[in-house]
């Protein structure tokens, strides 16, 4: 006959090196990661259940989700009426805009960024229909804009630049719009807000990453490739 043998199994449930922790933090209640990089260091505050996410077009590092629903964020008012400058973002959409029709229907837009304060018209808004991408200046006015091209669910990089009088859209690094404009320059407003109209509708659904604006540069003058590293404050980054 054989010898009799001897078997071991161990069990594991849950966390087997939980009486080894010392120290855990829940990155998914109390922080946001919301920062601002510039020399500014403007302090943000966070509308709704805004939270961070580890999804962003490089793969690493991250974006901050917005449900469609009352999220924004929301900051110190910027002053981009005087020179040139760039605003420039990545964005995942999760839902589509429905439509294109600005101011009528300005609650089914989306806001990337915007500078205003509420039911004022004032500042200016960056902003996404369901075909079109377009900068508008204060009084809803629409400075330029054109056909945007993208889907939801799929990193783009969206970009506006002035250079002078002469406002171009960028989708992807591919220029989809130009317009001279003069007649309103982008006026300011109480607060800056990312992914709403001054937190009263055009409540963007989906993630945006990278956002970075420049006032007094043209960044972008020609089509480009767009950035494949995470975006830092370089002269003239105001946010």
């Amino acid at each position: 006959q054989d010898s009799p043998r001897t078997f071991s199994i161990t069990i594991t449930v849950g966390d087997q090196y939980f009486n080894r922790t010392v120290l855990a933090i829940n990155a998914d209640v109390g922080n946001t990661f919301v920062s601002d990089v510039s020399s500014n260091n403007f302090a943000i505050t966070v509308a709704g259940d805004t939270r961070p996410s580890n999804f962003s077009p490089y793969n690493t590092n991250w974006s901050n989700y917005f449900d469609g629903s009352g999220d924004c964020l929301q900051t110190t008012a910027l002053n981009i009426s005087s020179g040139n400058f760039t605003i420039e973002a990545w964005v995942n959409l999760t839902a589509m805009p429905t439509t294109d029709s600005w101011p009528g229907s300005y609650s089914n837009w989306m806001i990337i960024v915007g500078v205003g304060s509420a039911s004022v018209a004032d500042g200016w808004q960056f902003r996404i229909g369901q075909t079109t991408l377009a900068f508008g200046t204060n009084s809803d006015t629409t400075a330029v804009s054109g056909t945007h091209g993208i889907t939801a669910g799929s990193w783009n990089h969206l970009a506006c630049v002035r250079n002078e009088n002469v406002y171009t859209l960028y989708v992807n690094g591919v220029s989809v719009a130009t317009a001279t404009y003069t007649a309103n320059q982008p006026g300011t407003g109480a607060f800056t807000w990312v992914g709403s109209e001054t937190n009263q509708g055009a409540y963007l659904n989906g993630y945006i990453s990278n956002l970075r604006i420049l006032a007094g540069t043209s960044f972008y003058t020609t089509n480009f490739t767009p950035p494949t590293s995470p975006l830092t404050a370089i002269s003239n980054t105001v946010l």
